[in-house]
């Protein structure tokens, strides 16, 4: 199994594979730097929801289409998974934090795959979350 460089994020995914996006051609540099990235299946839909909004469904298949081409590592989030990302809301929120969902299970499955890195533009979140493994994620494209 090939070392995993990142997991990535809905907006990173979103602008890669969306050449509309401003940040498209750095996502496609990020791409080239980091290709061992895992894809959390709980971030498809957040994807999938944003094609949709802006191009419908035919945006969505398309973008399936271009993801299943790529040969992508896709994860799923287990029921430990679901329940770190519970604790992780529940904490930053007694803190005064509202944190995503998303973010909370992509940091999840990064803590049990013990990935550092993430791709990412929600800086906000993931600049707040404090994981396990690591002190911080790292934040990619930087």
């Amino acid at each position: 199994m090939a070392k995993i460089d990142a997991i990535a994020d809905t907006g990173y995914l979103y602008a890669l594979y969306n050449v509309s996006e401003p940040e498209h051609d750095l996502c496609i540099v990020a791409a080239q730097w980091y290709p061992n990235v895992l894809i959390p299946d709980v971030v498809l839909t957040e994807v999938a929801f944003l094609f949709n909004r802006f191009g419908q469904a035919r945006a969505v298949a398309g973008f399936i289409h271009d993801l299943e081409a790529s040969n992508p590592r896709l994860v799923r989030a287990t029921r430990r998974d679901l329940q770190r990302a519970a604790d992780l809301l529940e904490t930053y929120y007694r803190r005064g934090t509202n944190l995503d969902f998303i973010d909370c299970c992509v940091t999840a499955i990064a803590e049990r795959y013990n990935v550092e890195a993430v791709l990412t533009f929600d800086y906000r979140d993931f600049s707040i979350i404090r994981p396990k493994h690591v002190s911080h994620l790292t934040l990619l494209p930087d």
